[in-house]
C-alpha cells in the first residue's frame, strides 16, 4: 500500500512498515512517496521502497529496507543503509491531487450527511454537541455498550454506518470508538481532529479500510490534527493540507495522505501486507 506525503521526517526509532494481521507483527511491504525531502535519523526505518522528489538524508543507523528512487541527492552517515537499489529520477514528481476538490467536497458534505444518526442515537447524542463529536472518558462514564474493551469498564462507543460532517472530532482519556459490525464510516472533519491520552479509534487493523477520515483544515492556519500519547488508530486519512506528527508510541494502521509527516519516539505507521513490484507512483492514473 502506498503512503503519500510532502516531506517526511523520521527519528528516534520511528518506523513505517506493513502489518501482518495473522502474525501480529510488522513486515516488509510499506512503500512511501514524498514529493519533497526525506530525513531519517536515530534508528528510524522504512520496510519498503521510498520515492523522494527532493533529497534524502540518513544518519545514525536509519534504514530503507527496499529500493530508493530520488530526484535529489542522497546523504548517508553513521551506518545508515539502503538495502535495495538506488535509482536516480530524471525529473522530480509533481504532487497528485487527481482532481479531488477538497473545499467543494467539504461544502457538499456539510449539507448532505447522516448527522441525524448522531443526534438520535441514545449513546452518541451525549457526545455530539455544537457540530462536534467529543468522546472524552478521562472522568469515566463513557460506557454505552456491554462489550468490555481491555481494562474492566472500558467500553466502546459505536459509530453506525454513514457519512458524517463534523466541526471537530476528539477521542481522549482512555476512550474507545469503534465501528458497528460490518459498517463503513466516512468522517468529514472541518478543522479539529484529536486522538490522545491512551485513546483508541477503530483499533482493528483488519478494518482500516472501513473508516475514511477527510480532514479539511490547514494546520498552518489554525487547524488541529493531533495524534499522540499511546493511542492506536486504524483508518484511511486524507489530509493534504496538514502536518502530522506520530510521537510517543502512536500506532496508526492504514494509509494516509498528508503534507508533512514527522514520526518520532517509537511511533509507527503500518500499512497492509500488499507488496508492489513497481515503485509507488507519484502521478495520477488517468
Amino acid at each position: 500500500m502506498q503512503l503519500t506525503f510532502g516531506d517526511v521526517y523520521l527519528e528516534n526509532h520511528a518506523g513505517i512498515a506493513a502489518f501482518d494481521a495473522l502474525s501480529g507483527s510488522e513486515t516488509f511491504g510499506a512503500d512511501i512517496a514524498a514529493h519533497g525531502d526525506v530525513v531519517m535519523e536515530n534508528h528510524s526505518f522504512v520496510l519498503g521502497d521510498v520515492v523522494a522528489g527532493g533529497d534524502v538524508f540518513m544518519s545514525n543507523n536509519s534504514e530503507i529496507g527496499g529500493d530508493l528512487y530520488l530526484a535529489g541527492e542522497l546523504v548517508q552517515q553513521h551506518s545508515s543503509s539502503v538495502d535495495g537499489i538506488v535509482h536516480a529520477l530524471d525529473l522530480p514528481p509533481e504532487p497528485c491531487e487527481c482532481g479531488y476538490d477538497l473545499d467543494a467536497v467539504m461544502a457538499w458534505r456539510s449539507e448532505n450527511n447522516d448527522n441525524f444518526k448522531l443526534q438520535q442515537d441514545p449513546c452518541l447524542k451525549r457526545f455530539f454537541d455544537g457540530g462536534s463529536l467529543v468522546v472524552d472518558c478521562s472522568g469515566g462514564g463513557c460506557c454505552c455498550s456491554s462489550r468490555a474493551h481491555g481494562a474492566p469498564g472500558r467500553c466502546p462507543v459505536i459509530l453506525p454506518a454513514g457519512a458524517y460532517y463534523l466541526e471537530g472530532f476528539e477521542v481522549r482519556g482512555n476512550a474507545v470508538v469503534e465501528l458497528a459490525e460490518g459498517a463503513e464510516v466516512e468522517l468529514y472533519v472541518k478543522d479539529r481532529l484529536v486522538v490522545e491520552r491512551n485513546a483508541r479509534l477503530q483499533p482493528d487493523p483488519a478494518r482500516a479500510d472501513d473508516l475514511l477520515i477527510v480532514f479539511g483544515a490547514d494546520t498552518d492556519a489554525g487547524g488541529q490534527l493531533v495524534l499522540r500519547n499511546n493511542s492506536d488508530l486504524a483508518m484511511m486519512l486524507y489530509a493534504p493540507r496538514a502536518r502530522l506528527a506520530l510521537p510517543n508510541h502512536v500506532y496508526l494502521y492504514g494509509a494516509i495522505v498528508v503534507r508533512e509527516l514527522h514520526g518520532g519516539n517509537h511511533g509507527r505507521l503500518f500499512t497492509d501486507t500488499t507488496v508492489c513490484s513497481d515503485p509507488p507512483a507519484l502521478t495520477c492514473n488517468r
